[in-house]
């Protein structure tokens, strides 16, 4: 959808995915690509403060995940390695 040019479909569907994990109280596999996602859609549509919000709670929530992890290298693959958790974390730059 963002890259049709509709972002505020992307926004409203990437917040549903956003809240549906938030409700699940974080899902491991996906949790990362739809804040990701909701961050990129708030991007596109010119919503610069939600965007900001999104992204500063996506890279938290990264950083909460990672803390989790005893093995540093591990720990700095998760952040480094995985692709979209590289994005959200260089966005942030």
């Amino acid at each position: 959808l963002i890259a049709e040019h509709r972002p505020d479909e992307a926004v409203a569907l990437a917040a549903e995915s956003v809240a549906v994990v938030d409700a699940l109280g974080g899902v491991e596999e996906f949790e990362a690509i739809a804040r990701l996602t909701l961050v990129l859609a708030l991007e596109a549509a010119g919503d610069v403060p939600a965007r900001d919000a999104a992204l500063a709670r996506a890279a938290a929530r990264l950083h909460e995940r990672a803390a989790a992890i005893a093995d540093p290298r591990l720990r700095a693959s998760f952040l480094d390695a995985v692709d979209e958790n590289r994005r959200t974390l260089a966005l942030l730059k």
